[in-house]
């Protein structure tokens, strides 16, 4: 009998290996989303817009959840190639 197939976890980089930068991505990919709800339903219980700061501090939050992973996977394969 064949043991089950055990691939790589969602915050594993492969087996056995831990990656606590996707665990701190999908905190701040969390972090943007509790952020966003609270401005939104701040100004919809207000009847205002939201303004331009907001946004960009919305926009900001959701690049810096997405950015460091893949900044990280460019430099490895910069580093790979021998070209960094």
């Amino acid at each position: 009998m064949r043991a089950p197939f055990v691939g790589s976890g969602f915050f594993q980089e492969r087996k056995d290996k831990r990656s606590s930068m996707r665990l701190m991505c999908f905190l701040t990919l969390l972090f943007a989303f509790y952020i966003t709800w609270l401005i939104v339903t701040s100004h919809l219980d207000a009847d205002t817009d939201i303004t331009k700061f907001e946004m960009v501090v919305i926009a900001l939050l959701f690049v810096a959840a997405f950015a460091p992973k893949a900044i990280q996977k460019f430099a490895e394969n910069q580093l790979a190639k021998g070209t960094a």
